[in-house]
C-alpha cells in the first residue's frame, strides 16, 4: 500500500513539473509575439573591479626560489585594503599613501623590510610620525590608480600620496588601443563565481584550501607562459608594433597629469616617482618589458613633474647613480624590475630622505606665508576710549 501511493506521488510530481514546463515554454512563445520586452536588447549593469587586496587577507608564502636562508614571510592586510605594517600611529603628523603595481606591492619582501614600512621608521628617527599606507596590487596601471584614489582612498584622503606606475602601462598599451580593460564590464557568471569564491573560501576551510591552491597555481602558470615558447612568439609580434604604441603614450600622460589634479582637488600633495629598471633577465622577469619604452615613460613622469610643478622622487636615477651592482640576480632585484629584501631597504631610505626634504620645504614655505601675512597686515588698533 505505502509502496503504491509512493509510487503515486512520484508519478502525479512529475507531471506536475512536466506540465509546469509545458506552460512556461507555451508562455514564453506567446509573449515574444504578443508583448514587447523593454528589456530584450538592454545588457546587464558593468562593474568595477577596484584592484586592491581584499581586507583581512593574511597570507603565508614561500620565497624559496629567491631566498633559500629566509624562505617564509607574511603577507597581511588590514580593514582598509593596506599592506601591513600600517597605521603604526593612532595620532600620526602625516598619513602617506603608496599606489602603484607588484613593485609597490612587495609580494615577495619581507614583512618589516617593504618600503613603505622602511619610508615610517626612517622618518620616526627624524622625530616625524608617519603612518605609511601600501595600497599596491600586482598588474595594477594609471587607470588602476585612478579607480582606487576616486573609488576608495578618498573615503579619508592622506596628506600625501607617492605613486609609481609604468612598466605594466607599457605591457598594456603594448597590447591594447586603450585602458578599457581597466574600466568595467558586463556582469557575468564568471564574476559571480569569483565574488563566491571570495565569501566561501572564508567560510568553509575546504574551499579556502583549494582557493589557496589555485591561486597559486595560476601565479606559477603566469611564470610558466612568460617563458614558454608558444607565448614567447606571441610576444615577439608585439616589437612590430613599437611605433604604434608612440601614439598612445598620451593616454598615460593624461593620467598622469589627472591623477595630479584630483589630488590637489582634494588637498592631497601627490608625488611620483620614476621606476627602475634591472640589467638582467630572469625567468620570472615580464616579457611585456622593453627598456626603450620604460626610459621613455620614466622621461614622461619627469616632464609631467616639472610641468605641474609636483614633486618627484627620481628613484631610477638615483639606483643607477649609487654603488650597486644592479646588474647581479639577487643583490638589489631578484627579476628584472622587483626588489628583493636588500633592494627594499635602499628604496625606503631613499624615499624617506626625500619626503623628509619635501616636508621640510612646506615647513618653510608655510613659515614665509605667515611672515607675509603678517607683513602685510595693517588693519589699525582701535583707541582706548
Amino acid at each position: 500500500m505505502k509502496n503504491k501511493f509512493r509510487s503515486n506521488l512520484i508519478k502525479n510530481l512529475l507531471l506536475f513539473c512536466i506540465t509546469l514546463i509545458i506552460f512556461c515554454i507555451l508562455l514564453e512563445i506567446a509573449l515574444r509575439i504578443a508583448w514587447h520586452n523593454p528589456y530584450a536588447h538592454a545588457k546587464a549593469d558593468h562593474i568595477l573591479w577596484i584592484r586592491r587586496h581584499n581586507p583581512g587577507l593574511n597570507l603565508q608564502l614561500n620565497r624559496r626560489a629567491i631566498d633559500k636562508e629566509n624562505p617564509r614571510i607574511k603577507f597581511e592586510v588590514d580593514e582598509r585594503s593596506f599592506i601591513k605594517p600600517s597605521k603604526r600611529f593612532s595620532d600620526p603628523d602625516y598619513n602617506i599613501v603608496f599606489i602603484g603595481g607588484s613593485t609597490t606591492e612587495c609580494l615577495a619582501v619581507t614583512d618589516s623590510l617593504r618600503f613603505h614600512n622602511i619610508v615610517s621608521l626612517e622618518l620616526e628617527k627624524k622625530g616625524i610620525k608617519v603612518n605609511a599606507l601600501n595600497i599596491g596590487h600586482e598588474g595594477n596601471t594609471m587607470q588602476d590608480a585612478l579607480n582606487i584614489l576616486l573609488n576608495h582612498i578618498l573615503i579619508d584622503p592622506p596628506d600625501y600620496i607617492v605613486l609609481m606606475h609604468n612598466c605594466n602601462d607599457v605591457g598594456l598599451l603594448r597590447f591594447f588601443p586603450n585602458y578599457f580593460t581597466r574600466m568595467g564590464w558586463t556582469v557575468n557568471l564568471r564574476s559571480i563565481q569569483r565574488w563566491m569564491a571570495q565569501i566561501l573560501s572564508g567560510k568553509i576551510y575546504s574551499l579556502g584550501f583549494v582557493k589557496q591552491k589555485i591561486d597559486y597555481t595560476l601565479r606559477i602558470m603566469a611564470y610558466d607562459k612568460a617563458i614558454d615558447d608558444k607565448h614567447h612568439e606571441k610576444w615577439l609580434e608585439f616589437d612590430e608594433r613599437l611605433v604604434e604604441i608612440q601614439s598612445r603614450i598620451y593616454k598615460y600622460r593624461s593620467r598622469l597629469e589627472s591623477f595630479i589634479d584630483i589630488c590637489r582637488n582634494f588637498d592631497i600633495s601627490p608625488i611620483l616617482m620614476t621606476q627602475p629598471l634591472a640589467s638582467f633577465e630572469s625567468e620570472t622577469s615580464p616579457l611585456w618589458l622593453e627598456e626603450s619604452l620604460q626610459i621613455q615613460f620614466n622621461g614622461i613622469i619627469r616632464e609631467v613633474c616639472a610641468e605641474k610643478g609636483a614633486i618627484l622622487i627620481d628613484l631610477e636615477k638615483y639606483i643607477y647613480n649609487i654603488e650597486l651592482d644592479i646588474g647581479k640576480p639577487n643583490a638589489f632585484f631578484y627579476d628584472e624590475v622587483h626588489i628583493n629584501d636588500k633592494g627594499s631597504v635602499v628604496y625606503g631610505k631613499y624615499i624617506a630622505e626625500r619626503i623628509n626634504e619635501e616636508l621640510e620645504n612646506a615647513k618653510s614655505q608655510d613659515a614665509q606665508k605667515s611672515t607675509i601675512t603678517l607683513e602685510n597686515d595693517t588693519s589699525e588698533i582701535p583707541n582706548e576710549p
